[in-house]
């Protein structure tokens, strides 16, 4: 009894211990139970005294103690919503670039992107942020010896100052050629230097921003540079794999380092000046000594690519970060690791729970397995052995046995106890995109994209593996994608019946293990037989799927994520899809079934996931707390936990209660429609059903601005009258909306709003709805279920509509003109004889509706219209067919009106335009019979001011701008005349008339 007790006491001080140092649950986020990993590792900063080291990361800035590695802080970067962010902005972690301030409590970094933060070290508050001008993600920060100017460098090719006690913009900014990749000042301040994409690089002024020097020597890109502390030289490391010692002042090479292992990343002088630090591609780096000890020594630990060097104040310690997931402490002197802090992660691509819960594995961008205690949260073991991205990882049902795909071509089983490799089952070229077990365990499977990656899409084939667990043997290979030879015509909307026509991504067997979904970036979802490896069905021909695919817990439905907001649904019996609708406006990456099949949780780039109720489609919760893609989810199996992996470099364990459904749902309608065509209008609405108690409403559309302009939205019938409508904000695709009610709640259905879009291209898109919230009288917000999807269909156009625009007019005329004699599928080509000639052009006229309009009025767009001459030639050709039917006989006269509308009854000179202009404009005029046209401007006192010779024109309208006679404003000696009325005069024959323009300056 004494001994359980006194276990009892050691395990409660263990515990506590653990606790107290427990980094997994700093700054978790709401609903969040655990953290796994730190982040992927960016740049490092040693504070001034030398006692810290930080270290930005895919999730903010960690503190570090540098004598023993424990963690001193952690600076949480904001979370962002993915909307708010360019799509360049999130390939790169939260935190990419930091620098200790010369105080050493404060140190900057880039925040949000692209603006600047001022950290507090201490207390890891943001004391302020400088939004700056910059239009992309920040690459690199520095900050002045004294501390008062930052520079700031990124993507767009800018180099901005800012003033660190204002946050203010210095009077001066600096372009460079391309986006800068390294900034450092002089040790005086009194010089910039950066670097960029180019095999040269520049040193400005550092107050002024004004440009002194350009060094030119490199053969390739030029990635970083460091002063020396006596300031008169520089160094430089390029991707030519040469360093480069030059005089500053002249700007000479003094040394040359020829032959370095590989590129050369970073480049670094110790602050005494007696070292430089250099780090390459093949993960070394190496130290090269002025004197006193081996000239050079190069240091090996690191096992991909290193992301950023340091040196402590005292020049004796040296530290390398890697994206490996250590930073390492190297003695300066003799090249031994001291220290190795440990704990982040690169981007984390797929996590799965063993099926006891007690263990989650993750797998990703540094080729490695992590496994963490699911209970604790501390990593037991790292598992090494593929040579590229992991794609895909599953526990074995009895958890003993880790499958993993790598892009290195392999399929390897682990023993998820002591990290044993047990059987490469598979090592080609190409792609492991997915693996799985059968719920039996006994048969193993993965989808592998063959090739290289650099070949399109459909040049690299696709086949399943199928495995025996046991003996590693190879069972059946299905073929789901033979690449044909030749390729189809069309490749992109070739269908195959039993053969998918693009790679396979994705794999899922059903619970029952006879049947193996496979998923395929041509839109289908494939059931086959596992036992022969026999094409059974395709369940969708079009599943608008691009991420994970998972089966049902009771085995009759398959599922994967769909275009943007859509969660799609497969009976696989019957076929039937069904659909379920996120509250989400991007794309959802991956998918879960909760263990009671009851509800499904969908990560996304919106760095959320979503909870939803699978059988009402009701939204249940939504988890914020990753700072970037969400790439894989997973329940735990008592399914109380949801593991989530992201690219931030984290994985979250969330705490999943089931919660009761909201049963208000908010919807976009109707679900589909045709779209009008070019210039008319289409309007949708956003409808309430079941509402409580609702005084106001906050939704985003987003539509394709490619297809759609929005024009203007109106207050529906379920918020009263007199509710206040907030002027709409838009932001290219996307318009987000508001009103609120002062007075008064609503309950039960209606329409909330209505939505006008002007139609400029009528191809097939999508509106969709996101960010809907509720709120009642007291300011109490809700989020609704939201059903946020309406498909826009291409209408269906006549064959003598040419263009496509809904009506038959002129313009299909001129359309077939212009694709005379031409032979081939031609939208001109109208009764389809494989030639455009006058016949289809008669039928296109037969099929003028013009009850409603009188002739002269078919030439609104006198740009697109033919000349009376082009429809002379018509009308004769169409008589010379000499048929008799009554399409033919309407097209000829109304051919014969086209070319009566032609004719002007009366020669007239029309007002110029623009007027008043400055400095053209155009004078159109009309002819009712042929003439030599001249036009003379006189200045007001009748001065000739200039004479503009058209010459003979036949009968018709000159109008539009490559008709109408122009004047460019000059005068007889080409000169811009002044301000001032002006006439001009038109002379065709006997004919003349004079009318008024104003130029004005």
């Amino acid at each position: 009894m004494k001994f359980y007790i006194l276990m009892v006491f050691i395990t409660l001080i263990i515990a506590t211990t653990t606790i107290a140092q427990d980094t997994s649950q700093w700054h978790l986020p709401d609903g969040a139970k655990r953290r796994l990993g730190k982040g992927e590792i960016g740049e490092i900063d040693y504070s001034p005294d030398g006692t810290k080291l930080a270290v930005a990361s895919g999730i903010g800035i960690w503190i570090y103690d540098t004598q023993t590695g424990e963690e001193l802080n952690f600076l949480k970067a904001p979370l962002m919503k993915s909307e708010e962010t360019p799509w360049l902005f999130r390939i790169y972690s939260a935190i990419n670039t930091i620098a200790f301030c010369p105080d050493g409590k404060t140190l900057i970094s880039d925040i949000d992107g692209n603006d600047i933060g001022i950290w507090d070290v201490d207390t890891g508050t943001l004391l302020r942020k400088i939004i700056t001008t910059h239009r992309w993600p920040l690459t690199c920060v520095a900050i002045s010896p004294n501390g008062k100017i930052i520079a700031s460098g990124g993507y767009g090719t800018s180099i901005r100052l800012f003033d660190v006690e204002t946050g203010k913009e210095r009077n001066k900014y600096i372009d460079s050629r391309s986006t800068i990749t390294n900034l450092v000042f002089s040790p005086d301040g009194d010089k910039l230097a950066a670097t960029s994409f180019d095999d040269y690089f520049y040193v400005w002024h550092g107050h002024t921003g004004r440009s002194t020097q350009t060094f030119r020597g490199h053969t390739d890109s030029v990635n970083s540079v460091t002063f020396h502390p006596n300031g008169k030289t520089i160094v430089s490391g390029s991707s030519d794999k040469t360093i480069q010692h030059w005089d500053l002042e002249t700007g000479t090479v003094l040394r040359k380092r020829w032959n370095q292992p590989d590129r050369v990343r970073h480049v670094l002088f110790s602050p005494d000046g007696l070292t430089v630090a250099s780090s390459f591609d093949d993960d070394t780096t190496e130290l090269d000594h002025a004197k006193g000890y081996p000239s050079s020594r190069t240091l090996r630990g690191h096992t991909h690519t290193i992301t950023s060097i340091a040196f402590s104040p005292d020049s004796q310690t040296f530290a390398s970060a890697s994206r490996d997931g250590t930073v390492r402490l190297w003695d300066v002197y003799t090249g031994r690791e001291r220290l190795t802090i440990t704990g982040h992660i690169d981007r984390i691509w797929t996590a799965a729970f063993s099926p006891d819960g007690n263990t989650i594995v993750g797998g990703g961008y540094d080729s490695n397995l992590h496994l963490w205690n699911a209970h604790t949260g501390f990593r037991q073991q790292v598992f090494t052995g593929h040579s590229d991205y992991i794609n895909s990882v599953a526990f074995s049902p009895d958890s003993k046995i880790i499958a993993s795909g790598s892009n290195d071509g392999s399929l390897r089983l682990w023993d998820a106890d002591n990290g044993l490799e047990l059987h490469t089952l598979i090592s080609i070229e190409g792609d492991v995109k997915s693996v799985a077990f059968t719920p039996d365990g006994k048969i193993v499977a993965c989808a592998i994209t063959l090739g290289s990656y650099n070949s399109r899409p459909y040049l690299r084939g696709s086949n399943v593996y199928l495995f025996d667990v046991e003996t590693g043997r190879i069972l059946r290979t299905i073929a789901a994608y033979v690449v044909p030879d030749p390729l189809p015509v069309n490749i992109d909307r070739w269908f195959r019946p039993t053969q998918h026509t693009r790679a396979v991504y994705n794999i899922a067997f059903t619970q029952d293990g006879k049947m193996l979904a496979t998923e395929s970036t041509d839109d289908t979802i494939r059931l086959w037989n596992v036992n022969t490896g026999e094409h059974l069905s395709v369940l969708s021909e079009r599943t608008f799927c691009d991420s994970n695919l998972v089966s049902s817990p009771d085995g009759y439905t398959v599922s994967c994520a769909g275009y943007k907001n859509v969660i799609n649904l497969w009976d696989i019996q019957s076929g039937e899809r069904k659909q379920i609708y996120t509250d989400r406006s991007s794309d959802v990456l991956s998918i879960a079934f909760s263990p009671d099949g009851n509800t499904i949780a969908a990560g996304g780039d919106d760095y959320t996931i979503h909870l939803l109720d699978i059988n009402s489609g009701t939204q249940l919760r939504i988890l914020r707390g990753h700072i970037n893609n969400v790439n894989s989810v997973a329940f735990s199996q008592d399914g109380n936990t949801l593991a989530s992996s992201s690219s931030d470099g984290t994985i979250l364990l969330w705490d999943v209660t089931p919660t009761e459904p909201i049963n208000t749902t908010v919807s976009l309608a109707p679900l589909s429609v045709e779209s009008p065509v070019v210039g008319q209008y289409l309007t949708l609405s956003i409808n309430i059903a079941m509402g409580q108690n609702v005084a106001g409403y906050q939704a985003t559309i987003h539509f394709d601005n490619t297809a759609l302009r929005y024009i203007e939205s109106s207050n529906g019938d379920y918020l009263s009258e007199t509710a206040f409508v907030i002027e709409p904000v838009f932001y290219q695709d996307k318009v987000t909306l508001a009103t609120v009610s002062l007075s008064d709640e609503s309950n039960d259905d209606g329409i909330l709003v209505t939505i006008t879009f002007e139609v400029l291209s009528t191809h097939a898109s999508v509106v969709t709805l996101s960010d809907v919230l509720l709120t009642d009288l007291t300011g109490d917000s809700v989020k609704p279920n939201v059903i946020g999807l309406t498909e826009i269909t291409e209408p269906m156009f006549l064959p003598e509509d040419v263009n496509e625009d809904g009506v038959v007019n002129i313009l299909d005329l001129t359309a077939v003109s212009l694709n005379f004699g031409r032979t081939g599928k031609n939208n001109a080509d109208i009764n389809r004889d494989g030639v455009v000639n006058i016949v289809d052009l008669a039928l296109v006229a037969a099929a003028i509706d013009n009850d409603d309009a009188a002739p002269g009025a078919w030439f609104t767009d006198l740009k697109n219209a033919p000349t009376r001459t082009e429809v002379e030639v018509w009308l004769r050709e169409a008589q010379k067919l000499y048929l008799e039917g009554p399409t033919i006989q309407r097209g000829i006269a109304i051919l014969e009106q086209v070319l009566d509308a032609l004719t002007p009854k009366q020669t007239m000179l029309l007002p110029n335009y623009p007027n008043p202009f400055n400095p053209e404009t155009w004078i159109p005029y009309q002819l009712s019979s042929p003439a030599d046209v001249r036009i003379t401007i006189y200045s007001a006192n009748g001065e000739l001011i200039r004479l503009l010779d058209v010459g003979y024109q036949e009968v018709g309208i000159y109008q539009h701008r490559s008709q109408a006679a122009y004047w460019d404003g000059k005068n007889l000696h080409d000169e811009p005349v002044a301000s001032g009325i002006y006439f001009y005069t038109l002379n065709a024959d006997q004919f003349s008339t004079t009318r008024k323009m104003l130029i004005q300056k």
